[in-house]
């Protein structure tokens, strides 16, 4: 529903105010970072989308404040979730092949990763692990807009023109934690992990795309002790 121009101007802007409500420095540095030349123009695009200026925008700081539940209604059910001590971690690239939900995080559907274990059955090249990546801050994009990708690990990327596409999930350092109970429990989860991340001496925390690493053989969101390791981009800084 959008051209590539609008598409595109629209997910630097979205990323710009998820750094303007998590990060600190310079607006101008923001503005480079999501590939405008200049502030002014920067500072133009971001009121036509947020009707309202990068600085003002920052002060509201929307973004900590309406990160949603991940499963509604399995709440009640949590059994004592765990979260393990958070540590800096640098992680080597990992192609994967995926299939993209548009929408709601909560209302991601089981059934991708089913189909793409399916679509691996026989297939030479898949290496594993299963992988979760949401590349849009919930608050800042509309939820109707929400990417989400269901990975499966796979040894190099391939061209193909089916369902399943393929990415490569960027190398580098992350803030990696371990959270063991129901997918309901995760959100909150992120939310310590990046309070956690902040106070990293050396690091600056990046924040996206997020990417959940499923430890397990198979994807159940019902089940009650699910193994997840939680990765949050980090940027290392310059001694």
């Amino acid at each position: 529903g959008e051209t590539p121009q609008v598409y595109v101007a629209r997910l630097r802007l979205d990323r710009a105010a998820f750094y303007l409500a998590t990060q600190q420095g310079p607006i101008a540095d923001i503005a480079v970072a999501v590939g405008y030349e200049t502030p002014e123009t920067f500072t133009r695009a971001f009121v036509r989308r947020f009707a309202t200026t990068p600085s003002a925008y920052r002060a509201a700081a929307p973004v900590m404040a309406r990160t949603p539940a991940r499963r509604p209604g399995l709440e009640q059910e949590a059994r004592r979730p765990a979260l393990s001590a958070v540590r800096p971690v640098e992680l080597r690239p990992q192609p994967v092949a995926f299939l993209r939900h548009i929408g709601p995080y909560e209302d991601v559907d089981g059934s991708l990763f089913d189909e793409l274990a399916a679509w691996s059955r026989g297939r030479a090249g898949v290496t594993g692990p299963w992988l979760g990546i949401g590349h849009d801050a919930p608050g800042i994009t509309p939820a109707e807009r929400l990417r989400f990708d269901a990975c499966l690990g796979v040894a190099a990327e391939q061209h193909g023109r089916g369902r399943v596409a393929f990415q490569t999930v960027p190398g580098g350092w992350y803030a990696t934690a371990t959270h063991t109970g129901p997918y309901a429990t995760l959100p909150e989860a992120h939310r310590s992990v990046y309070a956690t991340a902040r106070a990293f001496a050396g690091y600056r925390v990046a924040g996206l795309p997020l990417v959940e690493c499923y430890l397990t053989s198979t994807v159940r969101p019902d089940a009650h002790l699910n193994t997840t390791q939680i990765r949050l981009p980090l940027t290392r800084l310059a001694a």
